[in-house]
């Protein structure tokens, strides 16, 4: 989580928002002094854009926008009416989003809807991600009440951390902040935060305790914890040397897409697309090289997201359905975008401003066959009381989900 602010632009290396929707996070932010920090995403952020056919098309947000939308056929609706009369999915714990979804929605449905919001979300493939783990609240739902439909249709039961009005979020100077203030607070507190660590090795102690030995600025060191907890991701694993008995193989099979951020900056007058809205993603049909775009000078308009006269178009590239486009040398990418956002948008002249940030292993795929890794770091808790694995491979991948599961850990 890194924010650049140069020329006038501000680039998110990561997660360009928060969905605040849980008092806990609230809380939270308020102990971080944060919340004077707080800035609210404009009302056109609730319009999302799928690109069909080249275009990007509004997707319906009310009843009347469903009768009338360009994105969902007639068929798919009559389809999508009969959702509440078809029966329990089979096989609901071990099956895949896709097949959830076409068993419940229907196969258009996944291809102009669901499918491309998981692109969005994971960078990921529906055919192989794991609906149960990586939906576990739909999967909820789908499990205790049968229907999506007839449950959005029904008051949600009591939840003391539900906020009233869920919005999305970010800070004056972008979700860089959220960090630094973890990093005020913690050192306040007497906490003590090493960087570019190496070498580490965790072992048992005779008082039963845990010994770190480490790395740092050229000199070994040595401490004794009670307790450790380790969220590095879990893709470097490896470069941490446990004992014998914690085997972590399941684990380090974890599958991390490369992905790709680009933020392309335009004079508005360039742009013909209005940009009114969150963002639009590709359709899985759609023959692109993008995962989709963020409008991100349309959701913080007043907060220096682009200079005046100018739009900010933060470009997805890479992922579970193009990994290739990902690892492209920065002009070829920088090209790609353009011409496909181009094709899109109505965009009739060259980028005045670029940034890349390439992640070579982005988000942790919860496909088919997670559990297992899950199970392996059950286990290895349960034989090595004080030892705790915790991260976005585990618990849920958005900002959200990790800073709940970091308060209950």
């Amino acid at each position: 989580m890194r924010t650049t602010n140069k020329l006038g632009y501000l680039a998110e290396h990561g997660p360009n928002s928060i969905m605040l929707n849980d008092a806990r996070i609230s809380k939270l932010l308020d102990e971080l002094d944060l919340t004077h920090r707080i800035i609210a995403a404009d009302h056109s952020s609730a319009k999302r854009f799928i690109i069909k056919n080249g275009t990007p098309l509004a997707m319906p947000t009310s009843l009347r926008k469903i009768l009338f939308n360009k994105v969902l056929t007639f068929p798919t609706l009559l389809r999508l009416a009969r959702e509440p009369f078809i029966t329990k999915s089979p096989n609901l714990d071990d099956q895949s989003f896709a097949d959830f979804v076409r068993h419940r929605l229907g196969n258009t449905m996944l291809n102009y809807a669901a499918g491309p919001f998981v692109n969005g979300i994971y960078a990921g493939d529906p055919e192989k991600l794991h609906f149960r783990l990586a939906f576990p609240r739909m999967h909820k739902v789908a499990s205790d009440k049968r229907s999506l439909i007839l449950a959005a249709a029904k008051k949600p039961a009591p939840d003391p951390n539900r906020l009233r009005k869920k919005e999305i979020i970010s800070f004056q100077n972008g979700m860089q902040e959220l960090p630094d203030a973890f990093h005020k607070k913690l050192t306040n507190l007497g906490g003590k935060i090493l960087t570019e660590i190496s070498n580490s090795q965790i072992k048992p102690s005779p008082n039963n305790n845990w010994s770190y030995h480490f790395s740092h600025q050229g000199t070994d060191h040595q401490q004794e914890f009670d307790q450790i907890i380790v969220t590095v991701p879990a893709h470097r694993l490896h470069t941490i040397q446990f004992p014998e008995n914690i085997n972590l193989e399941q684990t380090k099979a974890i599958y991390h897409p490369p992905v790709a951020s680009l933020l392309l900056g335009y004079k508005r007058t360039d742009v013909k697309h209005p940009l009114d809205g969150f963002g639009m993603l590709a359709s899985i049909p759609e023959k692109t090289d993008i995962l989709g775009a963020l409008f991100t000078s349309t959701l913080f308009p007043d907060h220096h997201r682009a200079p005046t006269d100018h739009v900010a178009i933060n470009v997805m590239l890479g992922g579970s359905r193009n990994p290739s486009i990902a690892c492209l040398p920065e002009p070829e990418m920088i090209a790609t975008a353009h011409r496909e956002i181009s094709k899109n948008l109505g965009i009739t002249s060259d980028p005045i401003f670029h940034h890349l940030t390439t992640w070579k292993k982005a988000i942790p795929q919860v496909n088919l066959g997670h559990e297992n890794a899950l199970n392996e770091l059950t286990k290895i808790e349960a034989n090595n009381p004080g030892i705790k694995f915790a991260g976005n491979y585990r618990g849920g991948i958005s900002v959200g989900d990790c800073l709940i599961n970091g308060m209950n850990i």
